[in-house]
């Protein structure tokens, strides 16, 4: 109920017009609104009044990290850790946010600092990825396999363990990933039924344990959520791919690249493998650069 939060927030400002939390508060509802300009407007009247404070400099760096504005989210993610060196989600997230746009090396450096303070599942995982889009499979098969022991209840990491699974030929131990990621997905559905990203990523976990009739409702659901989240376009191309449907891929990932998703992710993405062929697909790949979205 966003425009409600908004409404809400709104008046606590009018009420108090220097409540730097409320400003970061309707700066995230904003953001997840998709007013992603007027976000940033209230992020950086937060920063004004309480510039040392990390919390903002985290919520700014996602707000346009979501948005495909990756250089953005780097400049924000690393002031966050000047302010506080022991944040390992900063180091986390910066890291994600160099994957992101290609530079693996400052990637790993900051994943690795960000393991040296705490551990994390997300931190592990992208590693994984690192390794996976290298074509280290059985490397990226033991971090996917740390990144579930550390975060058993996430759906995504389910999946990454099961794509590396079946590039190392192990496809029955690949179909029981994506069906235990498709069952956590679906009970995260239950609390959220309006989770977009989610009920797009479901569709993906659907089409990758067999099931192309869900997968399709579940893709066709979340775009109608959220016509302008770029990862719901991006997730719809790779349903769509993997169902055959070349066309509606292509249409659905020029919505994505549009929207500002990286076409250096497009370009890694082994779903499509389909598309890489058709002149539409190359087109999408030389457009004028993007910035990035998350892994």
């Amino acid at each position: 109920r966003l425009a409600e939060a908004v409404d809400e927030l709104r008046r606590a400002l009018a009420l108090r017009p220097n409540c730097d939390e409320a400003r970061r508060q309707l700066g995230h509802v904003l953001a997840r609104e998709g007013r992603i300009d007027d976000a940033v407007v209230e992020f950086q009247r937060a920063i004004d009044l309480r510039p040392g404070y990390w919390g903002h400099y985290n919520d700014l760096g996602l707000a346009l990290f979501n948005a495909g504005r990756s250089s953005g989210a780097a400049t924000a993610f690393e002031q966050l850790t000047r302010l506080q060196p022991d944040n390992y989600y900063g180091f986390q997230q910066l890291g994600t946010v160099y994957q992101t746009l290609g530079d693996n090396a400052r990637a790993l450096a900051n994943y690795k600092r960000s393991i040296a303070i705490r551990p994390s599942a997300g931190a592990v995982s992208n590693i994984g990825t690192i390794h996976y889009l290298r074509g280290e499979f059985a490397q990226a098969v033991d971090a996917y396999r740390k990144a579930v022991e550390l975060r058993p209840n996430e759906p995504d990491f389910h999946r990454n363990l099961g794509d590396a699974y079946r590039r190392i030929g192990r496809r029955q131990d690949a179909r029981a990933a994506y069906r235990l990621a498709v069952d956590l997905a679906e009970a995260e559905l239950k609390i959220n039924p309006t989770d977009a990203n989610r009920m797009a990523s479901l569709g993906v976990l659907l089409a990758k344990s067999g099931d192309a009739q869900a997968a399709r409702a579940r893709i066709e659901q979340a775009t109608a959520l959220a016509p302008e989240n770029i990862h719901v376009w991006f997730n719809a191309a790779v349903v769509h791919a993997l169902a055959g449907r070349t066309a509606a891929a292509i249409a659905a990932l020029e919505k994505a690249v549009v929207r500002g998703y990286s076409t250096a992710v497009v370009a890694a993405e082994e779903d499509f493998e389909s598309l890489r062929r058709l002149p539409e697909f190359r087109s999408l790949l030389t457009s004028p650069p993007t910035e990035g979205a998350p892994l």
